[in-house]
């Protein structure tokens, strides 16, 4: 794909990084067998994921060329979404991977 530096590469074998790299590896081998014209890996992932933000941040100083990588919180994802249709699936989505109601009335609400 030539968008990952090869200084860089032992850190994409490694854990937490090898999983984001296998799943970009796969979109650009579609780029590469001319499938598509254009493409990019998107991850999604909660805000207030840490460890995902940690973890796009060194993956993003493996990269030469960021074109083909794309990150995004859940929640600008989803707002972005209710821009673009207001059906139920979105709520449904939201309710899916983003309100924490349910959990807390089970286990009480996280701390600060």
């Amino acid at each position: 794909m030539g968008v990952f530096s090869n200084e860089r590469r032992p850190l994409l074998r490694a854990k937490p990084l090898q999983q984001i790299w296998r799943d970009h590896l796969l979109m650009g081998s579609l780029l590469l067998a001319r499938d598509f014209d254009e493409g990019a890996f998107a991850f999604l992932y909660p805000r207030d994921n840490f460890r995902c933000t940690a973890a796009l941040d060194d993956y993003a100083t493996c990269l030469l060329d960021a074109s083909t990588f794309c990150r995004w919180t859940l929640e600008d994802f989803v707002t972005a979404l209710r821009a673009a249709d207001r059906r139920p699936w979105v709520d449904a989505f939201h309710r899916r991977y983003l309100d924490f109601s349910r959990v807390d009335a089970l286990v009480g609400p996280a701390g600060p």
